[in-house]
């Protein structure tokens, strides 16, 4: 069954992110059965890292998703952030990389 309800959810800020290495703001929204992720993260982390847990609790994803994380155009990124497939955690693998990174994606949820 789809979700015919177009209405775009409140925007959810992520009030805590769980690395200590990383700060930042995450905000997501919801709409149609999509939801929409903003990043705009910073590390001062120069080890390279696989799995690093930004947040937990976003809707569970039907498919999932990943995008590169850097703060412009032909930049040398911080990571490449993602989220699997039916699970609720938001993650990067940081590249050893210290500086700014933004990115945004959206995913379908798990209905």
């Amino acid at each position: 069954m789809f979700n015919t309800n177009l209405e775009l959810s409140s925007t959810t800020g992520i009030t805590a992110i769980e690395d200590p290495e990383i700060t930042g703001e995450i905000y997501y929204r919801v709409k149609a059965g999509v939801c929409y992720i903003k990043c705009n993260i910073t590390t001062q982390s120069t080890s390279v890292r696989n799995g690093a847990i930004l947040c937990n609790g976003l809707p569970k994803t039907a498919v999932g998703q990943s995008r590169y994380c850097s703060n412009g155009p032909g930049t040398i990124g911080i990571g490449v952030i993602y989220i699997d497939n039916n699970t609720t955690a938001l993650k990067i693998n940081l590249s050893g990389r210290a500086g700014n990174g933004y990115t945004s994606f959206s995913y379908p949820i798990y209905q």
